[in-house]
C-alpha cells in the first residue's frame, strides 16, 4: 500500500470528525495469511524459530495529527504495544518527542495468525520515521522488534526465511512467489506469546528429519521462484504444526486440498488462520466449490492474491 492508499483507507474508515484533521505523518504496514512455513532452523549455535511470511491484503495504518491542547485520546486495549513501540522508538532513536497524537486503523484479524500485532508496530515506527523525515532501515525496524516482541518480517519488501525470535534473517530470496488463496478462521483465538520457543522447539524435536527435509525442498523451491514446490512445502508445514496445534479446519484441508484443484494448504501456525493455495485464479466452478466447502464447515470464505509477486 502506498501513502496515498493509506490516505483514501483512512478517509474511507475513520470517524467523520477524524477526516478534517491535519495528518502529519502515516505508516503502513500488510498483516499476513498465516505462514507458508514454520520450524526449527540452525542459527550457528542452535535450532531456532524460523518461517517463511505469506503477505496478506489486510492492512495496519498509523498517522500522526498535531495534539489538541487539553485533550483526551481514545486507548483500545491494543493501543498498550503501538505505544510501546512508540517509547523504545524514541528510546533508540533520539529523536526529540514532539506534540502530536498517533491515531490508528487496522482491518487485520486479531488472534489469528495474521501478524495484526506486529503490523501495528511496524506501522506506528514508519509513522515515526516519516514525522521525523528520516528513512527507516530493515536493520533499524529489526533492532526496535526485537526490544518488543517476536514477529514476522511482513516489513520486508522481500521474501526471507527468517528467525522470529532472533529478529534475523536466515536466507533471503530474490524470486517473488505469490498466490491466489481462500481462507477462514476456526473459532478459536490465539496468542503468539502462549506459544514459546521451548514449546514449538519440543515439537520441531520429535519430527526432525521430516522437518529438515522439508526445509531443503522449500529453499529449493524459492531459488526456483516454483510456486508449486513452496505450496507442498507449505502443506507438509501445516501438517507438522498439527502436532502442537491440532485443527479441524487444517484436518479437513489437508484431506481436500487435492480434489479441491488447489495447489497446497497454508495455517497460523501459532494462530486459526487456515487456506488453500492456487497458482492462479481459480474459475468460477471450481471458487464455488471451494467456498461451498468453506460453507459447509459454518466459515465464512475470504479471498485474494497473497504474497510478493
Amino acid at each position: 500500500m502506498t501513502h496515498d492508499d493509506g490516505h483514501a483507507l483512512m478517509r474511507e474508515s475513520a470517524h467523520p470528525a477524524r477526516q478534517e484533521l491535519d495528518v502529519l505523518a502515516i505508516g503502513t504496514c500488510s498483516g499476513s495469511v498465516g505462514e507458508l512455513w514454520q520450524g526449527p532452523a540452525w542459527s550457528g549455535s542452535a535450532d531456532e524459530v524460523a518461517l517463511l511470511t505469506l503477505h496478506g491484503p489486510n492492512q495496519s495504518i498509523t498517522y500522526a495529527s498535531p495534539a489538541k491542547p487539553g485533550g483526551l485520546e481514545h486507548r483500545d486495549s491494543y493501543d498498550r504495544l503501538r505505544r510501546k513501540a512508540e517509547d523504545v522508538f524514541y528510546g533508540m532513536t533520539g529523536f526529540p518527542r514532539q506534540d502530536v497524537v498517533l491515531r490508528y486503523l487496522s482491518d487485520i484479524p486479531r488472534g489469528k495468525g495474521m501478524a495484526s500485532s506486529t503490523a501495528d508496530i511496524v506501522s506506528v515506527i514508519r509513522c515515526l520515521f516519516k514525522l521525523h523525515g528520516s528513512p527507516v532501515t530493515d536493520e533499524a525496524m529489526r533492532e526496535i522488534l526485537r526490544h518488543i516482541e517476536r514477529s514476522d518480517p511482513i516489513f520486508h519488501d522481500y521474501q526471507s526465511i527468517y528467525f522470529s525470535g532472533l529478529q534475523r534473517v536466515y536466507r533471503r530470496f530474490e524470486s517473488r512467489v505469490g498466490f491466489y488463496a481462500y481462507w477462514a478462521f476456526g473459532g478459536e483465538t490465539t496468542a503468539t506469546k502462549h506459544f514459546d520457543r521451548g514449546l514449538l522447539l519440543d515439537s520441531y524435536s520429535r519430527h526432525r528429519d521430516a522437518y529438515a527435509a522439508s526445509l531443503s525442498r522449500l529453499v529449493a523451491g524459492m531459488d526456483a521462484g516454483s510456486a508449486a514446490a513452496v505450496a507442498a512445502e507449505a502443506t507438509e508445514s501445516a501438517r507438522l504444526a498439527q502436532d502442537y496445534l491440532w485443527s479441524p479446519s487444517v484436518e479437513s484441508l489437508l484431506g481436500s486440498y487435492r480434489e479441491l484443484g488447489a495447489a497446497g494448504v497454508v495455517r497460523g501456525h501459532t494462530g486459526s488462520v487456515a487456506g488453500l493455495l492456487f497458482e492462479e485464479r481459480p474459475a468460477a466452478a471450481e471458487a464455488d466449490e471451494v467456498k461451498r466447502m468453506f460453507s459447509r464447515s459454518l466459515m465464512e470464505c475470504y479471498e485474494g492474491s497473497v504474497g510478493l509477486c
